[in-house]
């Protein structure tokens, strides 16, 4: 396991404070509420070392976090899908790529419009020229960040 003080991100988020419960979710007992559960009041170091115990479990709630809290802690999902093992392999796969792609896509579409902010939108653009380049013979995958890609165009 990497520990919280060992860890780099390629994102960085320097001042932006940590988000609170309101900026996870707004009612009891919902996907985003379990998502502040596991997620609120840790650092981008502490969510990573965290979600890297079981990604396939807790990858879910970057779907459910509202806004705010996702803006703070894609670099965990960025991080994630663009990780290199020892042996030069990507960590996350073809799977991960695709799911990655559906639960970013889901944060172009509150109810209240509201839509990630410019830097969030490109970096998520530059994550998407990442995916489609290291999984351009996976269809699905290719799907779910065209998809993306097209948010992404909506909001520029």
């Amino acid at each position: 396991m990497t520990t919280s003080d060992t860890i780099s991100f390629r994102l960085r988020r320097p001042s932006s404070p940590l988000p609170t419960a309101v900026d996870f979710y707004s009612g009891p007992n919902t996907e985003a509420a379990f998502a502040w559960e596991r997620f609120g009041g840790k650092s981008l170091s502490e969510a990573y070392d965290f979600f890297m115990e079981a990604p396939e479990i807790w990858g879910e709630d970057f779907a459910w976090m509202f806004p705010k809290a996702f803006e703070y802690y894609f670099p965990v999902v960025d991080k994630y899908l663009r990780e290199i093992d020892e042996d030069g392999d990507l960590v996350s796969c073809s799977d991960d790529a695709w799911i990655f792609g559906c639960r970013i896509a889901s944060q172009f579409h509150w109810k209240d419009g509201t839509k990630p902010p410019t830097y969030v939108v490109d970096e998520i653009a530059d994550l998407s020229s990442f995916i489609k380049t290291q999984y351009r013979d996976e269809r699905e995958v290719m799907d779910s960040w065209s998809k993306v890609d097209r948010e992404v165009d909506n909001c520029r």
